[in-house]
């Protein structure tokens, strides 16, 4: 047979070939394999060279917790739990009863019952009864269940991740319909929906990779859960009134990028960092061990002495619920006799930081 022409059944033989050399059938997976046939379930279980993969995969990230949708048989559920460390947990959802039974049968003729949990019921109502409990996050989810539902249970692992988990979504290709708009075909549309989701999605970086083998023509969709980004922060009109000090510089770039939302321009060495609202406003924090700056003076209304800084914003209830989400507490709130309203908080260096709203004074 010449490999200069690929054809469905080179692929049949390249994946028996791998499963020979790489994962040979044993009693426990033949076992799966022959009771989903007595029971007459439908072949979509994984491929025994893909279960290989899975539990490679497993164990190279060192997955003590992993999450399943999509039972089945409990074929690949075996695959999963061999690949945990001693106290290692699989939990798998499955929404058909009489299945999960026949997978509680194959996981216990393996010998995984006890590190295996099979919940029944509808996966979305599953994931939201976890979440609502306050389970604790998982380091690796197999998403193998109803593709209508994929954007479903994508949002509710996210929800059940931590930074660095890994989530992995197979039979994502849909023998290529996958990139056909409007094709009416559920299953499609849901995959759709859920790479649109993803592209947009601030805590996931993803690949997807097309496979080819004993399952036909179809892929997977490799996802990894990144830390939570600080929310944007609300719009800035101007700086005015700069003068501010401390020697954390580090700290000073994390507080002015991450809570009030400037970007860094410039790391002037150790003796100060610079950030940029537009061509007129500029703000620089100085390290007043290495550079004091000759022109500035503390304005008489700051106050600790340190330094100040003013902040005009259209939308002080805004900047005030955005402070509050993010834990920094706001020292006090002024109004003033000219129609404004300011209020205070401390950068991590106890400069006074004011957001002001309206007229106050000549601006």
């Amino acid at each position: 047979m010449s490999n200069s022409s690929p054809t469905p059944e080179l692929w049949n033989a390249v994946d028996r070939a791998f499963e020979d050399w790489l994962a040979p059938a044993d009693d426990a997976l033949n076992h799966a394999t022959a009771a989903a046939t007595k029971a007459g379930l439908p072949e979509i279980a994984v491929a025994a060279a893909q279960g290989r993969f899975l539990q490679v995969f497993t164990r190279s990230i060192g997955a003590r917790r992993i999450l399943e949708v999509g039972t089945l048989a409990g074929y690949s559920a075996i695959w999963l739990a061999r690949a945990l460390p001693a106290g290692g947990r699989l939990v798998t959802l499955e929404l058909d009863p009489a299945r999960a039974e026949i997978a509680r049968g194959n996981l216990a003729h393996a010998g995984l019952s006890d590190q295996v949990d099979v919940i029944v019921g509808p996966a979305v109502s599953s994931l939201d009864a976890m979440i609502a409990r306050g389970e604790a996050p998982f380091d690796l989810i197999f998403i193998d269940a109803d593709k209508e539902n994929c954007p479903r249970y994508l949002e509710r692992a996210v929800e059940l991740s931590h930074p660095g988990t890994l989530i992995i979504v197979d039979n994502v290709v849909r023998r290529g319909r996958v990139i056909e708009p409007d094709t009416g075909d559920a299953g499609v549309d849901g995959v759709r929906a859920m790479m649109a989701m993803i592209a947009r999605h601030p805590r996931l970086e993803a690949a997807g990779l097309q496979t080819v083998g004993a399952k036909g023509y179809d892929g997977l969709l490799i996802a990894r859960v990144t830390a939570a980004q600080p929310p944007a922060a609300p719009a800035i009109a101007r700086i005015y009134e700069t003068i501010l000090y401390g020697s954390d510089l580090d700290a000073a770039a994390a507080f002015y990028s991450d809570v009030v939302g400037l970007p860094v321009t410039v790391r002037m060495g150790d003796r100060g960092v610079a950030f940029r609202l537009d061509a007129q406003s500029v703000l620089i924090v100085f390290d007043p061990a290495k550079t004091v700056p000759q022109h500035e003076t503390v304005p008489s209304h700051g106050t600790t002495g340190e330094g100040h800084i003013a902040f005009s914003v259209d939308d002080l209830g805004a900047w005030r619920a955005h402070l509050d989400r993010l834990g920094v507490p706001i020292e006090r709130e002024v109004d003033w006799s000219l129609g404004g309203k300011s209020i205070y908080v401390r950068d991590p260096a106890r400069n006074s930081v004011e957001f002001v709203q309206g007229r106050v004074w000549n601006l």
